[in-house]
């Protein structure tokens, strides 16, 4: 009977050694994996704050002379209207007509196709 709890606590010793080498390995890949999370962040933080879709910044295509001076011209509903955002144009830019169709909704802001700049 001596031999078979000294086995059992041999046996319950190792699961206690086996549980902290877990433990350890859990904890220091839980440090590296926050480590990168806190790099990714610091980047993410650094870069200038652009949102998903700014209208500012004007389409533009890289490549040939004839697709130089094209962007979007940016139109909100007010009023009934349509309105040209154009602070948000390029200088000296020709905006052309404003959507052929009335707006959905109050503030609602649609984007329209320009092939030539002034």
């Amino acid at each position: 009977m001596d031999a078979f709890r000294l086995v059992v606590v041999v046996i319950g010793l190792a699961n206690v050694g086996l549980l902290a080498y877990l433990v350890l390995k859990v904890r220091d890949l839980e440090q590296r994996f926050c480590e990168k999370v806190l790099r990714s962040l610091q980047t993410v933080e650094k870069r200038p704050a652009v949102s998903a879709w700014n209208p500012s910044l004007s389409h533009q295509h890289r490549g040939g002379g004839s697709a130089r001076g094209e962007f979007f011209v940016c139109w909100q509903w007010l009023d009934e209207n349509w309105k040209c955002q154009r602070d948000l144009l390029p200088r000296g830019a020709e905006v052309g007509l404003p959507p052929t169709y009335p707006g959905s909704y109050r503030g609602q802001i649609v984007k329209t196709w320009v092939g030539a700049k002034a």
